[in-house]
């Protein structure tokens, strides 16, 4: 069971890992040895298209694992922000799961956890307008304290390239929802400028 920073699955043979912003964790069709639990920071997972696009299909966020693959990566991992993560050896964790009930149903959770959310996630992109996207993501990152607090404390940045591939919209249709929310007042100013002046950059709402 997780609880804070302590989860039941570091029983099994794990270290600390760092990465920096930007840096590749693994690629798509790697051979998989490991899988990491997020600490600290953003970690984005995408796949590539035949087109060379991307899609980003989840962002893991303290507390959240992933990389459990049985093979190969089936999507690429990335760090959004600079990270801290666990990495835990898939063999041992699969040796740990057989013996130790507790560990078997916390990977289990996490595991139904991330299928819910992307269940969710295509759902979104399949019917709901760009708009209603970008509003969801940024109460998504609010609730997960993305967008910081009144102290600015627990801030992580998203750039405005990864909110458009993650919701699959473009750049441009993402400026124009960002200037709706805010004219009707269900996103800061702030939000809004730092989003849609940052087309490499971070957005980091305040």
């Amino acid at each position: 069971m997780l609880r804070g920073d302590v989860s039941t699955l570091d029983q099994a043979t794990h270290w600390p890992v760092r990465f920096k912003k930007g840096h590749l964790i693994y690629d798509e069709g790697e051979l998989s040895e490991a899988m990491y639990r997020v600490r600290k920071g953003c970690v984005r997972l995408q796949i590539t298209g035949q087109n060379g696009a991307r899609q980003i299909i989840r962002f893991a966020i303290p507390g959240d694992i992933f990389g459990l693959c049985s093979d190969r990566r089936n999507t690429a991992a990335e760090a959004v922000t600079n990270v801290e993560l666990i990495r835990l050896s898939l063999h041992s964790v699969m040796e740990l799961c057989a013996t130790n009930s507790a560990a078997a149903m916390e990977l289990v959770e996490h595991s139904t956890q991330a299928y819910r959310d992307l269940a969710h996630h295509v759902e979104r992109l399949a019917h709901l307008p760009a708009i209603d996207r970008v509003a969801w993501l940024f109460e998504f990152m609010r609730k997960h304290g993305m967008c910081g607090g009144a102290t600015g404390h627990r801030r992580m940045a998203i750039s405005h390239r990864d909110m458009a591939d993650y919701l699959a919209i473009t750049p441009e249709t993402l400026s124009r929802s960002l200037r709706i929310l805010q004219e009707r007042g269900a996103i800061g100013e702030k939000q809004r400028d730092s989003a849609c002046h940052s087309s490499n950059g971070a957005v980091a709402p305040a």
